[in-house]
């Protein structure tokens, strides 16, 4: 990634970006300075800040400051979780939308939307961020430290210890599926860029709750409460940020009922789901190395399954021509599933993978030659559905190894577990895959790979 920074006139930071693309993090309004470290880099920031215009003859009001205060200190810890985190994301993505005329379930009450965009433009213009404007319907603003800010943190001497996150933050959250998004010949996939990432607030319904979504909401505080409170989870032998991870559905229409029966991937909130695979040796779970174990080859299974039809023995991404591209048959598969249509064009992130001379063309009569019997399933949208019984299984795996007092950590068809639990966690996923679809799924437990 390269950028550089541009005075504007007034010594605004603003950062002009390369074609290369930020590994942004999400902006988390409940992250606050724990550590009084932190707590006191947060404070001689605000103090640095002008305060905000106000009428001739009146007060600032007490409550606006304290808000005001919050907000920075918010700021701070963010950008702290991101300068630490062990994913090396390189900016914030940061929603600073004009809010609409209700708050909703997803809003922060501690501060609104319009006081972060005016202490983020105060921190700018004091030489503490630079930022990176959004582009509608391609990115949210993002934010990074300056090199004041940077350096202020490295002569804090903190951690992700001295990071802490204030209660609430809605777990189970529901997103309007942008059908032209899907429908276009070269748009983005569900695979190629993660649901999440394209995720912005208004996209995200303010559904009203019912016994089932109190019931999910439920499900996601027994996990996260286990992995904060049960689970000694370090990175290099370093604390980690509090977890704090959510469910993300899909809908097809904003307007209701809302059956909660699409996607519901668990997202966010966890720095492994973003760790580079050659990273994770380094992480343990109860002073323990871990073992990482996965469905295999899951949504290619669900779709044998769905036909009817047992899966061939071997590896179903093992495409001729092919070999050693992996990874990009995975995103290309899912591109298939979740598209609504015909496949014209690849993702732009995995055309640069494949060999010379592939399209998707081709790519999709390869596929329809080695698996014919799911081949009707592709263009018909089936992701959504496919992501949702794999997410069911993943949480009521996560549920079960809880009761058994073994912390785990998701991976959409994965987790992570301590060595000496990796037999039963395997078992146990074999078992809830059998309650679920009536067939136990192989689990395979993957060799810890270490970066060169």
């Amino acid at each position: 990634m390269h950028k550089k920074e541009h005075k504007g006139a007034a010594g605004e930071n603003f950062a002009v970006q390369d074609t290369d693309e930020l590994d942004t993090l999400h902006f988390d309004p409940w992250l606050t300075c724990k550590g009084e470290a932190l707590r006191r880099l947060a404070d001689d920031v605000f103090e640095a800040l002008p305060p905000p215009a106000i009428t001739p003859g009146r007060k600032p009001r007490a409550d606006a400051e304290q808000r005001r205060r919050r907000c920075v200190s918010s700021v701070i810890a963010n950008v702290a979780s991101m300068v630490l985190s062990p994913a090396s994301h390189d900016a914030l993505a940061t929603p600073l939308r004009k809010p609409t005329s209700t708050r909703t379930r997803y809003d922060y009450s501690g501060y609104s939307v319009q006081v972060l965009s005016a202490t983020v433009t105060a921190m700018r213009k004091a030489g503490f961020l630079v930022v990176i404007k959004g582009v509608r319907r391609q990115h949210r603003t993002r934010i990074l430290p300056s090199s004041v800010l940077s350096a202020m943190l490295s002569r804090a001497d903190i951690g992700l210890e001295d990071v802490g996150r204030d209660g609430g933050g809605e777990t189970i959250i529901l997103r309007v599926k942008r059908p032209p998004r899907y429908a276009e010949p070269d748009g983005p996939e569900e695979e190629a860029t993660p649901v999440e990432q394209e995720a912005d607030g208004l996209g995200w319904v303010n559904y009203e709750d019912t016994a089932h979504t109190v019931y999910l909401r439920d499900q996601m505080e027994t996990i996260n409460e286990a992995l904060n409170r049960l689970a000694d989870v370090r990175f290099d032998g370093k604390s980690i940020l509090p977890v704090h991870l959510v469910r993300i559905f899909t809908t097809m229409s904003a307007g209701g009922p809302h059956g909660f029966n699409l996607h519901g991937r668990l997202y966010r909130g966890g720095f492994w789901l973003t760790l580079p695979k050659e990273k994770r040796h380094l992480i343990t779970i109860n002073g323990e190395q871990i073992a990482d174990l996965d469905f295999s080859s899951m949504f290619f299974r669900l779709a044998y399954l769905q036909q009817g039809i047992t899966p061939p023995e071997g590896d179903l991404y093992a495409i001729p021509g092919l070999e050693g591209h992996r990874q990009a048959v995975k995103q290309l598969v899912a591109s298939l599933f979740a598209r609504a249509g015909p496949a014209v064009r690849m993702p732009r992130q995995v055309r640069k993978e494949m060999p010379k001379g592939w399209t998707m063309p081709r790519f999709v009569k390869a596929m329809a030659v080695k698996h014919p019997a799911i081949a009707p399933l592709f263009g018909t949208g089936k992701w959504f559905s496919f992501a949702y019984t794999e997410s069911q299984i993943m949480v009521d795996v996560l549920l079960a190894l809880v009761a058994l007092g073994v912390p785990a950590l998701p991976m959409h068809d994965g987790l992570m577990v301590g060595k000496s639990h990796g037999a039963l966690a395997a078992q146990v996923m074999r078992e809830v895959s059998l309650k679920h679809l009536g067939v136990e799924l192989p689990v395979s437990e993957k060799p810890l790979s270490v970066a060169e």
